[in-house]
């Protein structure tokens, strides 16, 4: 019996396309080593100054972006929920105009038979995900900022992308931890 499709919604940052190494190459001008479990948004801004954590943030969001790399396992998970009828999209925030192009320039560059215009959606808030959520029908949400899913009263299913295994403070009988693609992938087929 086939499992009925389902729309998911997948943030970008961290959870499509990976910073890691932009982020320790970056942390390092301003002198300061940075493990790749010290990578997360969450406690980056714990280990640098602020004004170098919102540097590397600008850069990151915007020409930093051509230099992540995908996540493990990415590209073959999104093929195999789409080859089951899933229909994915893209919703994350960036704010600028600028950030949003790097954002599309990667995605055509990495996944252009996977996401186009019609399924790419930038937000300027974490709390205007639940809008384009509830507008698009999204059933499942993956993000890497447990703090989003504070907004996503819309939908059903949340997973938070922790491949470092970081001990977050969340709900968790309302959010589900993956650490990699292929978690989140199990996860969401054995319901």
């Amino acid at each position: 019996m086939k499992k009925e499709s389902k729309n998911i919604g997948i943030d970008f940052d961290g959870v499509i396309i990976d910073h890691t190494k932009t982020k320790i190459n970056f942390a390092k001008k301003f002198g300061v080593k940075v493990l790749p479990k010290q990578t997360s948004n969450e406690v980056l801004k714990k280990i640098v100054k602020e004004k170098d954590y919102q540097k590397i943030k600008k850069y990151i969001y915007g020409k930093g972006t051509s230099e992540g790399q995908k996540q493990k396992g990415v590209e073959r998970c999104l093929k195999k929920l789409i080859n089951l009828g899933h229909k994915i999209f893209v919703v994350s925030r960036r704010n600028s105009k600028q950030s949003r192009k790097e954002a599309i320039k990667w995605l055509a560059t990495n996944f252009p038979k996977i996401f186009n215009p019609q399924n790419i959606f930038f937000v300027d808030s974490d709390e205007e995900k639940n809008d384009i959520c509830k507008k698009l029908k999204i059933e499942i949400f993956l993000d890497d900022k447990p703090s989003v899913f504070d907004h996503l009263k819309s939908v059903k299913q949340k997973f938070l992308f922790n491949p470092f295994k970081i001990c977050f403070d969340f709900n968790k009988t309302q959010i589900q931890s993956v650490c990699s693609w292929a978690d989140f992938f199990k996860k969401i087929n054995t319901k």
